[in-house]
């Protein structure tokens, strides 16, 4: 919607233009705002203050959705700024909520104001002054976790390097391609011959009795054929909470619904980010016997395998295709659960790579 404005800038989104104006403004309103009641003649300050809290008000709340929208339209980034870029965004929400209420507050105490020629109400002012002061602590805050992700993690900024394969505590087996590095991260580039892989390293699940998923040998240059029928999963031995999933598949054997599963604990009781063959996304949360919907979008095939990722990280969960975000919803954790591939419907599914990536506070 604002596309126009961001093509007159070199900027990839205006949030790096708006931000510094809400951080500005309110650390001069409570600096008016501390003038004001030291000198509780010059009304003149306290009104200037009043006036600087709702300016910068309407900045944080414009800064807030070009946030939403950037971190929307960047796509996948590193898997550990993952849990920084959803603090940052919870952060961003709580500072604009409880600037609003200073605001509010202060308008309030203005319009109280009953002789013009001096101060009053000094002891809700101070309140309100106090409360400002805690504000611009979680200012401070949001801006810290903002300047890391650019400077630290180079979100928008940097182009992204080939991941290096991760160091490893053991060497990896020809027999079932799996590697797993010391920092916790799981990378599987499976071929033909590794059948047995199903089973040993990794846990098929079926919804019901009548649904199948099985290894089958296909002498293909890479990647372990799979075949489906009815819903099934495909899933780490490991339980995580905040976690990024990626996977490289050949779906052109395929027809139905596909993609990734997330603090899976059973079939029932799991997070997932799926695809269809139609070119329909959906995150869905399902609980006990309900589904929610988080969000829904569309995507393209490109030519050859598609790759998916889903991240979940704190409430916040995205889903990719081919390092596009196509679906960004929040949900509260349910807890620890396994990770994974998830197929409901009918044919052969060709698995080229899985990474599995926990994602750590930092």
């Amino acid at each position: 919607m604002l596309d126009w404005i961001t093509n007159l800038t070199a900027l990839p989104n205006l949030h790096p233009a708006l931000v510094h104006f809400p951080i500005a403004l309110f650390m001069v309103a409570v600096l008016f705002d501390l003038a004001g009641v030291l000198f509780r003649r010059q009304v003149w300050l306290d009104k200037t203050a009043l006036s600087l809290y709702v300016v910068g008000w309407l900045g944080a709340l414009a800064t807030y959705f070009a946030g939403r929208q950037a971190a929307d339209s960047v796509g996948m980034v590193a898997p550990e700024a993952q849990l920084v870029m959803g603090a940052h965004s919870d952060w961003a929400l709580y500072t604009l909520l409880f600037f609003l209420v200073i605001t509010a507050l202060r308008l309030f105490i203005t319009l109280r104001q009953a002789d013009a020629s001096e101060l009053q109400n000094v002891p809700m002012r101070l309140v309100a002054l106090i409360l400002a002061g805690v504000g611009v602590g979680m200012l401070a805050r949001t801006a810290d976790l903002g300047g890391a992700l650019v400077y630290q993690y180079g979100v928008a900024v940097a182009v992204p390097k080939p991941a290096e394969a991760p160091e490893t505590n053991a060497l990896t087996s020809a027999e079932n391609r799996m590697v797993r590095g010391t920092n916790g991260e799981l990378q599987w580039q499976p071929l033909a011959s590794d059948t047995n892989a199903v089973g040993q390293l990794w846990m098929p699940f079926t919804a019901d009795t009548t649904a199948t998923l099985e290894p089958v040998y296909r002498p293909v240059p890479q990647g372990l054929a799979l075949k489906v029928d009815g819903e099934s999963f495909l899933l780490t031995p490991d339980s995580l909470l905040d976690v990024q999933v990626e996977a490289v598949l050949d779906i052109s054997e395929f027809q139905g619904e596909f993609g990734l599963a997330y603090r899976w604990q059973n079939a029932q009781l799991t997070g997932l980010f799926g695809l269809t063959t139609d070119a329909q996304a959906r995150l869905v949360d399902r609980l006990n016997t309900r589904t929610k919907s988080l969000d829904t979008g569309k995507f393209a095939f490109g030519p050859g395998p598609i790759r998916i990722a889903a991240s979940a990280a704190g409430s916040h969960l995205k889903g990719f295709v081919n390092g596009r975000q196509v679906v960004h919803g929040h949900t509260k954790p349910a807890g620890k659960g396994r990770t994974g591939l998830w197929f409901k419907g009918k044919g052969m599914v060709r698995v080229l790579s899985v990474t599995v990536t926990p994602l750590k506070s930092h």
